[in-house]
């Protein structure tokens, strides 16, 4: 009976290794045929970043498999899902790059970088990385970025890495940025309070590493329309959002995308997620993070000649629960979309819009907006 049970168990893991060997032979040979079909059809050839950009991940929690707390919410992972995640990453041929790199992949500038390039990223900066993260990232030769803010860690807060913690990970090539300096919610704040946030942050992580922070994560995802500007006034490069999607060259370097990594997503749904191009809105009626409390009506300019039953619109409160569709009309011969908003119940709008393609391929592009009169810190 036991070589039995162990026979099936054999059997039943092979049927699972060639299962998911087919299944990603089957979408490598996708990949291609894609490739090839934009090569000939604009007789250029075409990389994989031609057509999906550089993807961004955003982790927050990665927690032992038996972990169990009060706390758990949806962006804790367990050590096992996040194995399974790189392990889905390493077989379909990513590699991470550094901040350096892909900066330069944003500005046109000449650089190597790999067939397929993603970065790695972790909000926060809790202990688990170190205990749980950083084993099996080490174990696929990975690097990730660290967007943390210095408050807890400078009291010790037991649950945040320590400087001495964050000084083994820089000197072993992660990067290490900011993610403000108290984690506030910056699109609540005024401008001074929002420019300390950053100034702080930044002169801090730099003096304790000897490092040179240009990069932040906006806490929750936070900001607004003035954000942007004091953040170039800090002297910071760029800012990452979690809004879905991928990041091309030319594209605004303070609303850069990232995919938010929660413990329901499947691997399905990543690859889907990774494997999205950028949607281009050629303008957008009111700014970007402006306050929309009192408006009903957005208007995003898209290319012309677009298939309007591949269109989708989504409306939102936050970045991960109530995205539901929202009213919307294309004008295929001027590319104007008028998206219908009801009063929004809550203090910000995250409107989303999707773009099928013929070949399958999802394009889409995300707008954040207040909608609120904001109660300013001083």
């Amino acid at each position: 009976m036991r070589k039995i049970k162990i026979l099936i168990f054999f059997l039943l893991s092979f049927y699972v290794s060639l299962s998911i060997l087919s299944n990603n032979i089957y979408e490598l040979k996708k990949e291609t045929k894609r490739l090839n079909l934009l090569s000939k059809v604009y007789n250029k050839n075409f990389t994989y970043t031609d057509i999906y950009g550089i993807p961004v991940i955003c982790y927050h929690h990665i927690v032992s498999d038996n972990w169990e707390s009060k706390e758990k919410n949806i962006f804790h992972l367990t050590k096992n899902q996040f194995q399974m995640q790189i392990n889905w990453l390493k077989e379909n041929g990513y590699a991470t790059i550094t901040l350096n790199e892909f900066n330069k992949y944003l500005n046109k500038e000449s650089v190597k970088l790999p067939e397929k390039p993603i970065l790695i990223t972790f909000d926060d900066g809790r202990k688990n990385f170190f205990t749980n993260a950083k084993p099996v990232l080490d174990s696929a030769q990975y690097k990730a970025v660290l967007f943390i803010y210095p408050n807890p860690i400078n009291i010790n807060h037991d649950s945040f890495l320590t400087w001495q913690q964050i000084q083994t990970l820089y000197n072993e090539g992660h990067d290490i940025q900011s993610h403000t300096y108290t984690h506030p919610l910056l699109d609540r704040m005024s401008l001074s309070s929002q420019s300390k946030e950053f100034q702080l942050s930044k002169k801090t992580i730099e003096q304790k590493l000897n490092s040179n922070v240009q990069w932040l994560a906006y806490p929750f995802g936070a900001y607004n329309a003035d954000t942007k500007n004091e953040l170039k006034k800090a002297d910071y490069e760029g800012a990452f959002t979690v809004f879905s999607g991928s990041n091309f060259p030319g594209e605004d370097k303070y609303s850069l995308k990232r995919i938010l990594i929660t413990s329901n997503l499947s691997i399905s749904n990543l690859k889907n997620k990774i494997m999205t191009s950028n949607l281009s809105f050629l303008s957008i009626e009111p700014e970007e993070g402006s306050n929309i409390y009192d408006k009903k009506v957005i208007r995003v300019k898209l290319e012309k000649n677009l298939e309007f039953n591949n269109l989708r619109v989504e409306a939102g409160s936050d970045f991960v629960y109530n995205n539901l569709p929202a009213f919307f009309n294309y004008n295929k011969n001027t590319g104007d979309l008028t998206v219908l908003l009801s009063r929004p119940k809550k203090s910000r709008v995250v409107l989303t819009v999707f773009y099928k393609n013929i070949d399958g391929l999802v394009s889409q592009n995300t707008i954040l907006y207040s909608s609120f009169k904001p109660p300013f810190i001083s």
